[in-house]
């Protein structure tokens, strides 16, 4: 069989997805998994090995459903997760992950151990997000680090009551993060230092060192209003993956392009760090295999540096596992190595397959794999790649398109044409980042002298975001399109793959496919004046509605 491990990795899923749908208990599931390893440990032993596999992939499904089972009991049986407090209360913990920082507010993520509200302490686990606004008394950022043992006066945020639409998906999402609870905190000054992490803890050194490089980059990236200028809040997300001081204005246009997603720190940034260490291994002529070794030790640290975000973590374990396969076979087959990878991740976490950027990593690799190889031989030759990067957005859109619409409610056919500019700037920013970073530990001189130049790379980004600003067919919003749609649009997408049996069966396909197609991408309402905008927030509390 060529591709063991995606049918592993499929059963696995479906076992994960109809285990959020039904309500059997763990011990079913459990009991129905030992049965199946006890059915295929039966046909290996007579020989059937056909039927041996078949009946590991249905171990494989029921081992999805258990895992998902008991990591959701797990979550909904957490005691954070169930304490419900209407006032203040202080909560006592270390820090998992440094703080989060943004233009007005840090984030706090803290693993809690005890909980002191109406004059009685109890001891409660779980991991906690709290929202700490700047104030006019504390306006800088909070100096911690990681496993720095806190004490912080917070306010739990309800997540239950009359919310808008979709508000399930913030449950999904803290689900997925493994965050328990959130708090509100209304000032710094209630957030208190009791005790500092181990100085020589790998985490706290990562997590000093990761602070040391963000101040480096305000050093050079400031603004008269802020300590981060625009500029610089855009090499921070591209470097270590922080977006959360980006300018909304500037995240908007680039959500709108369809170019936001390269601001992720995924495959695409993987592969240039990959692409650039290999280059500079190369030029100083070290061994291959070496080499390999070299770029999978540095990914890892990266990740580490990065403080394991999710999507970090997927593409670094796809090109680790990609990199092994390397310097283990040599010849890698890439379906099974991104099988592998979405296996593993699905394992230690089976709220990932509900998370946005699970499905959009896979849906772009596993469509590139798929489909890059049959549309390239259609397009000539063209210099500087361009027919390469023009089918490989292409052939990306087509596997994220159905996910994009349904979670964000937009098409955006620009990216196709700004991938090919932004990709390249993204590169030389990144290469000239990784640059500045040690060099501004050196050279001030020179780091300035970089520095300015990454500004205007960063500045020509930007405005790449606006050029069809003007062309609204090129970027809108749609309704959520209904399930159907979405599955008729992947199947006949997927049978397009199959070789052709009957006359014409690839036009058929090809018609079908393009009637869901239209179907998905169609504004069935259109407006009936420009220059009238409504947006309905959702601010936790009543209503909100904006009139523009």
């Amino acid at each position: 069989m060529l591709f063991p491990f995606l049918f592993l990795a499929l059963s696995l899923a479906s076992g994960i997805l109809l285990s959020s749908f039904l309500s059997f208990s763990l011990l079913t599931w459990i009991l129905f998994l030992i049965a199946s390893l006890a059915c295929a440990w039966l046909f290996f032993i007579f020989r059937k090995e056909r039927h041996s596999f078949l009946v590991i992939l249905l171990s494989t499904f029921l081992l999805g459903a258990s895992l998902y089972s008991l990591s959701d009991r797990n979550f909904e049986e957490n005691s954070l997760q169930r304490l419900k407090l209407s006032n203040y209360a202080d909560f006592y913990g270390t820090l998992y992950k440094s703080p989060s920082r943004g233009p007005d507010r840090d984030v706090l993520f803290i693993k809690v151990k005890k909980v002191f509200y109406e004059n009685k302490e109890e001891k409660i686990r779980g991991n906690l997000r709290i929202t700490v606004p700047h104030s006019s008394e504390s306006p800088s950022s909070l100096n911690l680090f990681i496993h720095d043992e806190i004490k912080v006066s917070a306010r739990l945020l309800s997540s239950r009551g009359f919310r808008n639409f979709k508000a399930s998906s913030l449950n999904a999402y803290l689900k997925s993060q493994n965050i328990h609870n959130r708090a509100f905190s209304k000032s710094a000054l209630l957030v208190e230092r009791l005790e500092s992490g181990k100085k020589y803890s790998p985490l706290h050194l990562v997590s000093v060192i990761r602070q040391k490089l963000q101040q480096k980059i305000e050093n050079y990236f400031s603004s008269e209003t802020s300590a981060l200028s625009p500029q610089g809040a855009v090499l921070e997300a591209l470097l270590l993956g922080e977006r959360s001081r980006m300018d909304p204005s500037i995240t908007q246009s680039l959500q709108k392009a369809g170019i936001y997603h390269l601001f992720a720190i995924s495959g695409a940034h993987i592969a240039i760090i990959s692409f650039f260490l290999f280059s500079l291994l190369k030029l100083s002529r070290v061994p291959t295999r070496l080499s390999y070794l070299f770029v999978i030790f540095f990914l890892v640290f990266y990740a580490i540096l990065v403080e394991g975000r999710p999507s970090v973590m997927r593409a670094t374990i796809m090109a680790v596992a990609f990199l092994l396969g390397k310097l283990i076979w040599r010849n890698v087959n890439l379906i099974n190595t991104i099988s592998i990878s979405a296996f593993i991740l699905l394992v230690f976490n089976p709220f990932s397959l509900f998370n946005v950027g699970f499905q959009l990593t896979f849906a772009a690799t596993f469509s590139i794999i798929l489909f890059f190889p049959r549309i390239i031989k259609y397009f000539p030759r063209l210099p500087f790649r361009i027919s390469e990067i023009l089918v490989l957005s292409l052939t990306a859109q087509l596997g994220v398109l159905p996910f994009i619409a349904s979670s964000f409610n937009r098409v955006t056919f620009s990216s196709l044409i700004l991938n090919y500019a932004a990709l390249p700037m993204v590169g030389l920013i990144m290469a000239g980042g990784y640059i500045f970073l040690p060099l501004s530990f050196v050279s001030s001189f020179l780091t300035q002298f970089l520095a300015k130049g990454m500004e205007s790379f960063i500045n020509l980004l930007i405005s790449c975001s606006h050029l069809f600003d003007k062309f609204s067919f090129m970027s809108y919003r749609i309704p959520t399109p209904h399930l159907f749609t979405i599955i008729g649009y992947f199947l006949f997408l997927l049978l397009l793959l199959l070789p052709s049996k009957i006359k014409r069966q690839k036009l058929v396909l090809i018609v079908l496919f393009l009637v869901f197609f239209t179907v998905l991408i169609s504004y069935p309402f259109p407006s009936l004046s420009k220059n009238l905008k409504l947006t309905f927030i959702d601010v936790g509390q009543g209503e909100s509605i904006l009139v523009e």
